[in-house]
């Protein structure tokens, strides 16, 4: 595969001492597609993680990859630009992570929840890319999918969506990393952030470290960290659980399933990955405002219930492992993707998807980083739109 034109590395970077072109705060998905992709074109590139790796929520993301699930269209045209560089960026990985084209679909059990999912899918077809749902009614849905519920009346289907192994794909990037000679550094909590003489200076426990550009892409605890750089990011942390199964013969089809809760204030909404070792991911509930993955037995009760209601079959599945985690939401539902204003040097990168943006986003803030103008589809993205520079 052709690697693209190597960048010299500037001057002022290699005279400092633990210095580099970009440090990157955060080692989930979003920061490390971040720092491969700059390495790639040849920068030096530094990742300060807070714990270990592999204990955030990017190793806990649910895998699927869904298009027609996002809104608003800003988040649905990078998810499906995502889509489309996800078997490019995994070729040069070295690893398929489990990446499969399998589809997805979304039942209703109303016909209120048909229309609405009808009215959906018109304001997304707005996106060009986008090729839109194919809906089927009770007969069709039944026959893709032979264990649905008999109150599923209708469905909405994505042949293009996919899914990924979440841990697969972070440890794959992790050897990427190293490979491209990427620092990723674990225990580095950033405890300070100052611009020293042209340059912007990280202060952790195991270390103080230089760079010309730093971006921040720590995921729902990214507003901690923009404010020691001086900048707000208006994003609300929301944790949610999730079960996997235990290895089981196949039920469903390859498609996840997915259905949305009219009643969301019940705080769940229920999706099902079968997996292609046998297990299923099951999920996922919502807390607003909270850090706290304590696995509960509500929680735990809640999407098993949500599960057996779309699949009886599934009413006594048997759980291996609870996972929880914490998921990022900026205040207007869109990515942040961008330079701040008033801070030179310095960017953001918060998902919404961290999984199904993944490897355009990382694509994304390496052009930012490397200089490239912010047009109107990266503008939609940048932290900016808050006026978050103090």
């Amino acid at each position: 595969m052709r690697v693209a034109s190597h960048h010299p590395r500037p001057v002022s970077a290699i005279a400092r001492q633990n210095g580099s072109d970009c440090i990157v705060i955060g080692a989930g998905l979003i920061g490390l597609s971040t720092a491969l992709h700059l390495a790639w074109r040849g920068r030096s590139v530094r990742v300060l993680e807070r714990g270990r790796i592999g204990d955030g929520t990017s190793s806990k993301a649910s895998g699927w990859i869904s298009a027609q699930l996002r809104t608003p269209n800003s988040l649905l045209e990078l998810v499906l630009r995502s889509l489309d560089q996800y078997p490019a960026f995994l070729e040069r990985l070295d690893d398929a992570c489990g990446y499969e084209r399998c589809g997805s679909l979304v039942v209703m059990d109303s016909a209120d929840g048909l229309e609405q999912r009808k009215l959906l899918d018109a304001t997304q077809r707005e996106v060009s890319a986008y090729a839109g749902a194919r809906f089927l009614d009770g007969r069709d849905a039944h026959e893709l999918e032979p264990a649905l519920s008999d109150s599923i009346i209708a469905a909405a289907y994505f042949t293009d969506d996919a899914q990924v192994e979440a841990q697969s794909l972070l440890a794959a990037m992790l050897r990427a990393c190293a490979k491209a000679r990427v620092a990723v550094h674990q225990g580095a909590d950033a405890r300070a952030i100052s611009r020293e003489e042209g340059a912007w200076r990280v202060t952790t426990p195991i270390g103080t470290y230089d760079a010309d550009a730093i971006v921040v892409a720590s995921g729902a605890w990214s507003p901690s960290i923009a404010e020691l750089a001086g900048f707000e990011l208006p994003v609300l942390p929301v944790s949610g659980q999730l079960l996997v199964s235990t290895p089981r013969p196949a039920l469903l089809k390859r498609c996840v399933v997915y259905q949305p809760d009219a009643r969301f204030a019940t705080r769940l909404a229920c999706g099902i990955r079968p997996a292609l070792d046998g297990r299923l991911w099951m999920g996922t509930t919502y807390r607003a405002g909270s850090f706290d993955v304590a696995i509960t037995p509500e929680d735990t009760a809640a999407i098993l219930g949500a599960v057996g209601s779309v699949f009886p079959s599934l009413r006594d599945v048997a759980v291996e492992e609870a996972w929880a985690g914490v998921r990022p939401v900026p205040e207007d539902l869109v990515p942040i993707y961008g330079r701040v204003a008033g801070q030179e040097g310095m960017f953001a990168a918060v998902p919404v998807a961290g999984l199904a943006e993944c490897a355009a986003a990382g694509a994304l803030m390496a052009d930012l980083v490397d200089g490239a103008p912010a047009g109107t589809d990266a503008a939609q993205y940048s932290p900016d739109r808050f006026g978050t520079a103090d």
